[in-house]
């Protein structure tokens, strides 16, 4: 996910629940080339944990949401 998004949705969802957890234990990943900066964040979850958290996104930031999407269909697609 992009690193503004995942941030977005950490301050929407309570800090008690299991979904908050997720996000605080994701893992950043700079992939910036020369003089571009771009994060993102690889949220490291079982896909079940991932459905949850999608459903969670939906009720309060629908683009994290997609995103979250996208990654659940791509894990489906190379069957991991």
């Amino acid at each position: 996910m992009r690193f503004p998004i995942v941030g977005s949705l950490a301050q929407t969802i309570d800090e008690e629940s299991p979904e908050y957890s997720l996000l605080k234990n994701a893992v950043i990943i700079d992939q910036s080339p020369i003089g571009v900066l771009r994060k993102t964040i690889d949220i490291l979850c079982e896909i079940e944990q991932a459905e949850h958290l999608r459903l969670v996104a939906k009720r309060f930031c629908i683009e994290a949401a997609s995103e979250i999407e996208v990654a659940i269909l791509l894990h489906r697609r190379l069957g991991k």
